[in-house]
């Protein structure tokens, strides 16, 4: 697998201890508005999962634009889970901003996550992924993941 290689006109960085939330919240949510499976995070979620004991901000990597260092773009996050000596890892989250797809940041963004567990000693990488995120597949499949198992998506009209 080769390393992540970003574009020249933006920067990365990982997760903050002192991170802004809110604006973390923004990212994820309006990055994901127009998902085949539309998600969406709050504030008080996302303090809940990084005040756990095994939060690593480390596993988060952020996108910003070159010249707007702190305007976050995108964002990939990383989970470990562990099992005595076996670490399990999953690629949990990779958001791009509408106006940031198609240049190659949700590709760099997924080497960045591959890369960075098998650093931390992942033997094994997971990606949870709606099978209608056609996009997507196409760009897990390029990279050697294989569909595994396949959860059917349930809905309610309201």
């Amino acid at each position: 697998m080769l390393p992540p290689i970003f574009p020249a006109d933006v920067v990365t960085r990982t997760y903050r201890p002192d991170e802004n939330v809110a604006v973390y919240v923004a990212l994820v949510n309006t990055a994901f508005a127009d998902h085949p499976s539309p998600y969406a995070v709050t504030v008080e979620q996302i303090r809940h999962v990084h005040g756990l004991p095994d939060f690593d901000p480390a596993n988060i990597l952020l996108v910003a634009p070159a010249i707007e260092p702190e305007r976050l773009i995108a964002v990939c996050r990383c989970v470990v889970r562990r099992d005595g000596d076996i670490a399990r890892g999953e690629v949990g989250l990779i958001g791009v901003l509408p106006a940031w797809r198609g240049r190659g940041l949700g590709r760099e963004l997924l080497r960045w996550g591959i890369a960075r567990l098998h650093g931390i000693g992942a033997t094994q990488i997971t990606i949870t992924i709606d099978a209608t995120n056609e996009r997507a597949l196409g760009l897990y499949e390029r990279t050697g993941f294989v569909r595994a198992q396949e959860w059917p998506r349930w809905s309610k009209p309201v």
